[in-house]
């Protein structure tokens, strides 16, 4: 009994602190099954379980960044999508990843973080020590904000491959390598030698 009275605390504690990250990561998700034209539902009714194990359905909002203990798992937020084509999946679930994209390009800008290629090798810099100080503490918490909105739930990859292992996506990269087959073929029959092509 006292350890789920640390695990509310604990959750309640993470809820209110990683408040802004929570609704970046749903809202990339959101934001994507939209743009997929993917159908997200205000409501819906779902099958679930109660404490006992016994299936009950139930109405649950479509989004929504209110966390829910789940036999001792943890849901801090969820998004509701039906996609057309299970290859949207892969968007959907991915979308956060954006939101690491995004804190990379303000550490560059502050330049705390530099990436880039010299010579043809890649190389990478930071400057941790002036980054982590006291008077960087709105930065620091952003930072952590969009660490927290990129990082994929175990839903979310499960989403991912679902949508990667799908009908709909070996359609569509049996498309994308038959485009570069003939791209490919026509370049090379434009260069050549035309007596060679005779």
């Amino acid at each position: 009994m006292l350890s789920r009275v640390y695990l509310y605390i604990s959750v309640f504690t993470q809820f209110l602190f990683y408040l802004p990250g929570t609704f970046l990561h749903e809202a990339a998700h959101w934001i994507v099954a939209k743009l997929t034209f993917s159908h997200t539902p205000t409501k819906a009714i779902i099958e679930d379980e109660d404490e006992n194990g016994n299936k009950i359905h139930k109405t649950v909002s479509g989004f929504t960044i209110i966390p829910k203990i789940k036999k001792d798992q943890v849901v801090y937020g969820h998004v509701l999508s039906i996609p057309k084509f299970d290859i949207a999946l892969v968007f959907i679930s991915a979308a956060p990843l954006v939101w690491i994209v995004a804190l990379y390009y303000i550490l560059s800008h502050y330049g705390y973080i530099s990436l880039g290629f010299e010579n043809g090798n890649i190389y990478f810099s930071a400057d941790y020590s002036s980054f982590f100080s006291l008077s960087n503490w709105l930065l620091i918490y952003i930072a952590l904000q969009l660490i927290w909105a990129s990082t994929l739930s175990s839903q979310d990859i499960k989403m991912f491959f679902k949508g990667v292992f799908s009908p709909s996506s070996f359609i569509l990269l049996s498309f994308i390598l038959l485009i570069c087959e003939l791209r490919c073929n026509t370049k090379i029959i434009n260069y050549l030698p035309i007596g060679f092509m005779k």
